[in-house]
């Protein structure tokens, strides 16, 4: 069994904020059609979501959560975990930001469930001729300031798309659990309808975690255990599925798979390959906050006799596991092109 070792937040946040403290444009939320950078599509903008339709964050179980069906909070602690993720991520993509490429000439780039912003953010920097939107459904997370060419949404992607003019490239990260299989169906269908010819779209997620001592009855089987019961019962999409990524998926929305690529992450800095230990070691803090914040609204609301402190013991338990021993979880990257 590996070493416990001791894990810090302090340097992935320091060092995503370390840019964001460059710019003085305050980014605003986008609610009504009106001139962007002056194209077209600025103009003929419209939006699913308004402030007025938005609910105030609900507390439940100490956490606060946009409105009353989405199992993830959006609150601070969730915020910190999402920069951390970001983190993890870039090591292994880089020198890019995209396993997909993004051709330099790109005008256009969309980025659904942008969350704190950080890809968004980095991606504006590294295209700053093109226009880089960013959608959420809640503006919980949205960063005090932003480059000039990023611009923020509030807008459901599973309503019907109003964008006038294609995009280059449209990014997806992190939103496994937020739709049912039919709503990435739709979601994927337009994506292919609103993206240029030869434009992409890339889909990202992580899996589950898994121990190489393969010990029975872990604390870790219980909670997976405990996150598909729920589900079930609440007939709510499993936030740790990857069959969102499957090729028939893809396929089924008239997009045709151009790369993909599974990294099997470690959690912590076990790992000899220098790129892994990086990123594992921002994944391990991000695994080891995600497993209240992906299961606690949807434990306690679907596992009888599973309250708020009962789960959160267990998450402990889990911890200790993934802490103490050697961890992995799958981070799937797919890329795809209208097949029309």
């Amino acid at each position: 069994m590996a070493e416990p070792i001791e894990v810090d937040d302090e340097e992935a946040i320091s060092s995503a904020n370390a840019t964001q403290g460059a710019y003085t444009r305050a980014p605003s939320i986008s609610t009504n059609p009106e001139p962007r950078s002056g194209s077209e599509e600025s103009r003929n903008s419209t939006k699913s979501l308004t402030p007025s339709s938005l609910s105030s964050p609900i507390l439940e179980n100490s956490r606060h959560y946009t409105n009353t069906t989405y199992h993830m909070p959006a609150d601070p602690p969730e915020a910190t975990r999402l920069t951390i993720l970001h983190q993890s991520a870039l090591p292994l993509l880089s020198p890019r930001l995209t396993l997909t490429h993004i051709p330099p000439t790109a005008t256009r780039i969309l980025d659904i469930g942008t969350g704190t912003a950080d890809w968004a953010i980095a991606v504006a920097e590294a295209h700053p001729h093109a226009e880089v939107i960013a959608t959420d459904i809640t503006t919980s997370f949205q960063p005090a300031t932003a480059p000039p060419n990023l611009f923020f949404e509030l807008d459901d992607a599973t309503q019907e798309w109003a964008y006038t003019s294609p995009f280059d490239f449209i990014h997806i990260r992190g939103l496994a659990g937020a739709f049912t299989a039919k709503q990435w169906e739709r979601v994927y269908e337009q994506a292919a309808k609103h993206l240029k010819p030869g434009g992409t779209l890339e889909v990202a997620d992580f899996g589950e975690i898994h121990l190489e001592c393969g010990q029975p009855d872990t604390h870790l089987q219980t909670y997976n255990h405990l996150l598909r019961t729920a589900c079930t019962a609440l007939n709510a999409p499993y936030p740790l599925s990857l069959s969102h990524l499957l090729p028939a998926a893809f396929t089924s929305s008239n997009l045709s798979i151009t790369k993909s690529k599974s990294f099997h992450v470690p959690l912590g800095t076990w790992d000899p390959d220098p790129a892994k230990k990086v990123a594992g070691k921002m994944a391990l803090i991000a695994a080891l906050e995600g497993l209240e914040a992906q299961g606690l609204r949807l434990v306690t609301r679907g596992c009888e006799g599973w309250g708020e402190e009962a789960f959160r013991g267990l998450c402990e338990g889990v911890r200790g596991e993934v802490v103490g021993g050697r961890g992995r979880v799958e981070w799937r990257v797919v890329g795809g092109r209208g097949m029309g």
